[in-house]
């Protein structure tokens, strides 16, 4: 008896209706490092790609879907973010998809919220474009270099979108106006793009970067720390990460209890927490120890502003450069 394609390359497993079991599939082989919750995982985004495009998706779907994964380090929800963006510009091209999956992934827009602040900045910054267009007097389309400039002014200048406007007001008085004019203005008024500590806008928030990995893996280390002594408690958080995954496929799907599994992963939570103080270790010990607790460490408050922490890192990269 032979096997259809669809079963060869999904799974080898079908309910009793006879449809392709999503949990068995298999998921294109992704790699000898791809554990079996790896593999469910994949599993659940191939399904919920297919459910987004409305067809199965192809042996060179797979193939192309687990390089983002396996070689380029790309989130499964940096992925399914792509999708939803690219529905809402009409195709589904898989190496189109590809190349915002490895935009955002650069980018490490690796959570939906990380992904819609971006997109959401973006807009932005194209409506900013817009109005300096408008101010020169251009009604074309902007030049890719124009588009360069303009991110040179806000990544790297640090201006905002009301110093750019208000230099595009110094150009009424010229025949010409146009944006290398407006870059002479906006660094001589910046000094060349650096703040205070003499490093770029763009150096500083790779020096937040470098933070927030060190952070990360002191968390990590102090994890393990916590599940040498406790040994339990890595059962504990292995279960709460498996119930969590469980609750995302029943939200997607429907028709099974949420509620059941929210106050069980209370309950191991609760558990959780008696053993870290029985042990004598604080609830927070395995998280990550972050610097400032108005941003994250990430340099910018939640409506995109600077945040104040920002001048005293600044300073510090600059110190840590010159080291």
């Amino acid at each position: 008896v032979f096997t259809s394609m669809r079963e060869q390359l999904y799974g080898i497993g079908k309910d009793a209706a006879g449809s392709i079991n999503a949990e068995s599939r298999d998921t294109g082989a992704p790699g000898p490092a791809a554990d079996a919750a790896d593999q469910k995982e994949r599993s659940r985004l191939f399904t919920f790609i297919e459910k987004m495009t409305g067809k199965a998706l192809g042996y060179r779907d797979i193939q192309e879907i687990n390089s983002w994964l396996d070689d380029f380090g790309a989130a499964p929800e940096t992925v399914k973010q792509a999708y939803r963006y690219c529905r809402e510009r009409g195709t589904f091209n898989t190496r189109y998809v590809g190349t915002i999956v490895l935009d955002w992934t650069g980018r490490h827009l690796d959570t939906a919220e990380k992904v819609e602040k971006y997109l959401e900045e973006n807009d932005m910054r194209r409506s900013a474009l817009k109005r300096v267009m408008s101010y020169l007097g251009f009604s074309r389309e902007p030049t890719e270099k124009e588009r360069q400039l303009m991110d040179y002014w806000l990544d790297e200048l640090n201006c905002s979108i009301d110093e750019i406007l208000d230099a595009c007001s110094k150009t009424s008085g010229i025949s010409n106006p146009n944006f290398n004019y407006l870059d002479a203005v906006l660094r001589g008024k910046r000094g060349g793009g650096k703040n205070g500590a003499g490093l770029s806008r763009a150096q500083v928030f790779r020096y937040y970067e470098k933070m927030r990995e060190e952070e990360e893996n002191e968390a990590a280390a102090r994890t393990e720390e916590v599940y040498g002594r406790v040994p339990e408690i890595r059962e504990i958080d292995k279960k709460i990460l498996e119930l969590n995954s469980d609750l995302l496929t029943a939200a997607i799907n429907g028709g099974a209890d949420l509620e059941a599994g929210r106050e069980r992963i209370a309950e191991l939570d609760r558990k959780r927490e008696a053993l870290l103080t029985k042990n004598d270790i604080p609830v927070d010990y395995m998280k990550p120890r972050r610097r400032c607790a108005i941003c994250g460490d990430t340099g910018q408050k939640e409506d995109g502003s600077l945040c104040s922490c920002f001048a005293a890192v600044a300073a510090e990269a600059a110190g840590a450069s010159e080291a």
